[in-house]
């Protein structure tokens, strides 16, 4: 009777034993790619081409931007930064009006800067002709290459004049329109490209366009807003990438002779970030 149940008790163990002998584990691999914004231009010294922004879509608001260094524009159709772009590579044109064979104006070569480069030819003098620099313009770029929707702000930071009293940022417009492809400096964009806006080069520009460059100031305005990627095919951030121009005209058409030379320069701060 005794070993009987002792025998039982035993079993009894065992069982208890084998019933808790089992484990889990779980494993929840998990990819994300997030919104992606590159922006590219020329640095601070000079150096061109060089990406000046790298911007994830982190959930902050307007993404996290990698890179902390700023950097300038291009002169449109080059890769030479603005950098102070009016000491290197000289001054805004003059219009001479009302000449028998009608205005002329002296940016011969049209670059946008009146040098030793630009030739006219002699024109008869008369009591109407004067001299004018309204209807000229100063061309600007930088290169945006991304997987996802983006906007861009400009702001009207800085800007000084030798003319005291004239606000000539009120004189000043300011348009911008997107080049899908082109060949800049010798270097090749945009060819897996297609313009950020579904609307094509001209659309997703908000406010006026162009606008008064005054109307950036006091904490700026949204000059962009965009709805798909630059990206359209498979290809590197150079085919991936369009160019943003910047077009600023001065509509000053009270210059005369009398106020002699002047400076006007002017800073703009364009940020691109995912909405």
């Amino acid at each position: 009777m005794g070993g009987r149940a002792k025998h039982i008790l035993l079993g009894a163990i065992c069982a208890g034993l084998t019933s808790v002998a089992h484990a889990s584990v779980l494993d929840n691999p998990a990819f994300d790619v997030q919104g992606l914004v590159i922006v590219w231009s020329a640095a601070a010294d000079g150096t061109v081409p060089v990406v000046s922004d790298f911007v994830v879509e982190t959930g902050a608001p307007g993404g996290t931007d990698l890179i902390a260094n700023d950097a300038f524009t291009v002169v449109t159709g080059s890769l030479l930064t603005t950098q102070d772009s009016t000491g290197a590579f000289g001054g805004i044109p003059y219009v001479i009006s009302d000449t028998a064979s009608g205005d002329i104006n002296t940016d011969s070569n049209g670059d946008g800067n009146i040098t030793g480069d630009d030739a006219i030819s002699a024109f008869e003098l008369n009591p109407a002709i004067d001299t004018r620099v309204d209807a000229v313009s100063t061309r600007t770029s930088f290169y945006v290459a991304s997987n996802t929707a983006f906007n861009i702000t400009g702001e009207l930071t800085d800007q000084n004049s030798d003319i005291v009293g004239i606000n000539l940022s009120d004189f000043i417009t300011l348009e911008m329109n997107v080049t899908v492809s082109d060949t800049d400096g010798g270097l090749t964009f945009g060819g897996d490209a297609q313009a950020p806006h579904s609307g094509g080069p001209t659309a997703g520009f908000t406010g006026p366009n162009p606008r008064i460059l005054s109307t950036l100031d006091s904490g700026g305005a949204t000059v962009f807003s965009g709805n798909q990627a630059t990206a359209s095919n498979p290809g590197t951030i150079l085919t991936q990438s369009v160019r943003f121009d910047q077009v600023y005209s001065i509509g000053f058409t009270g210059y005369d002779l009398s106020f002699g030379t002047f400076d006007f320069d002017a800073t703009v701060v364009y940020t691109v970030f995912v909405p």
